[in-house]
C-alpha cells in the first residue's frame, strides 16, 4: 500500500457495493473534508493506524518543484490517486474552496471510474424528487435545467440535486446520490444546502430537456439526440482529471461511460420532456411517477 501521509478521510458511497476515499492533511486540508462531510452527512475520520487509499488527497503546502500552474490545474496525478494542492490565496474563500470540491469529488469518482469500473457515473443534470423516487433531467447548457428545477420547487416538489449526481445500478434498477454544486457552494459556502448522499432516490425516468413550442409534453427521441446528450452529461465531470489520463485511459474510460449508457438504453426509453412555462410540470410528471 502505497503511504499518502494523510490525517482524516471520508467515505463517499458510489454503488450499493463500493465507495471512494477522500483524503486530507492536517490543518487548514482536515478542516475542509470535515466541512464536506457535514454537508453530505458522512463522518469525517481521523487516520489511526492504517488508512484507506485515497484517491484524491487535499494538501496543505504548494505545489513542490517550484512549479507555477493557474489556479484550475493545481493538481498531480501520482501512482493511482490525485494530490490537490491550495488553491491561490487572492480567490475569495468561498470561490476557493469551490475549487477544491470540484477537484477533490470529480477527480476521485473519475479515477475510481478507471480503476474500478462498476455499476456507477457521475452525471451532470438537475433530479426532480417526489418522496424517495425522482426524475432525472439532462440536456445542452442553457436548454432550462435549473428554471425546470425551480418551477418543480414552485409547484411543492422537492429537489436537491441540480449539478452533480452519482447514478448506479441495483437490483436492476437506476439509483441516484446529490452531490455539492460548486456554483452554489461558491456562492454561498458550507451554509448552502445539505447534500445526503448516502440517501439514494431511486429513479424513475430519464428525460432528456428540451422547450415545447405550443404546449408540454413527453415524447420519443431520436436515439442519436440521446446518446449524444447522455454522453455529455456522463463526461461534463470527468473532462478535468481526464486530462492527467493517457490516450489508453481515456479510451478506456470512455468505454465506461459507453456502457453505462448501453445499461440506461436497456433500463429506460429515449425519450424527452419538452417543457413549457405555460403548464404545469406535476401534471405532466405525474405518470412518470406512478410507474
Amino acid at each position: 500500500m502505497i503511504s499518502q501521509n494523510i490525517n482524516a478521510y471520508l467515505e463517499i458511497p458510489l454503488d450499493s457495493t463500493r465507495s471512494v476515499f477522500l483524503g486530507a492533511e492536517q490543518g487548514e486540508p482536515g478542516d475542509f473534508l470535515r466541512t464536506l462531510g457535514d454537508v453530505l452527512g458522512l463522518e469525517c475520520r481521523t487516520v489511526d493506524g492504517n488508512a484507506p487509499f485515497c484517491r484524491t488527497v487535499l494538501r496543505s503546502e504548494n505545489m513542490p518543484y517550484g512549479k507555477k500552474l493557474p489556479i484550475y490545474r493545481k493538481v498531480v496525478r501520482d501512482n493511482g490517486f490525485f494530490n490537490v494542492y491550495p488553491v491561490a490565496n487572492g480567490l475569495p474563500l468561498k470561490e476557493r474552496e469551490a475549487v477544491l470540491l470540484r477537484f477533490m469529488l470529480s477527480g476521485a469518482i473519475t479515477l475510481e471510474m478507471l480503476h474500478s469500473p462498476g455499476d456507477f457515473a457521475i452525471f451532470h443534470g438537475s433530479m426532480l424528487e417526489c418522496g424517495n423516487e425522482a426524475v432525472l433531467l439532462f440536456g445542452e447548457s442553457g436548454i432550462g435545467k435549473s428554471t425546470t428545477r425551480r418551477r418543480w420547487l414552485e409547484e411543492g416538489g422537492a429537489s436537491t440535486a441540480d449539478d452533480a449526481i452519482i447514478c448506479f445500478f441495483d437490483n436492476n434498477g437506476l439509483y441516484a446520490r446529490c452531490l455539492p454544486t460548486w456554483s452554489n457552494w461558491s456562492l454561498n459556502g458550507s451554509s448552502a444546502r445539505r447534500y445526503p448522499v448516502d440517501e439514494p432516490r431511486r429513479i424513475k425516468s430519464v428525460l432528456w430537456l428540451s422547450r415545447g413550442k405550443e404546449s408540454q409534453y413527453i415524447a420519443q427521441i431520436p436515439p442519436a439526440v440521446w446518446h449524444a446528450q447522455l454522453m455529455s452529461a456522463l463526461v461534463v465531470h470527468c473532462i478535468s482529471p481526464m486530462r492527467r489520463f493517457s490516450d489508453e485511459e481515456k479510451t478506456e474510460q470512455l468505454n465506461n461511460i459507453w456502457n453505462f449508457i448501453s445499461r440506461l438504453d436497456e433500463k429506460f426509453s429515449q425519450r424527452g420532456l419538452f417543457a413549457h412555462l405555460d403548464f404545469p410540470l406535476k401534471a405532466t410528471l405525474a405518470e412518470e411517477f406512478r410507474k
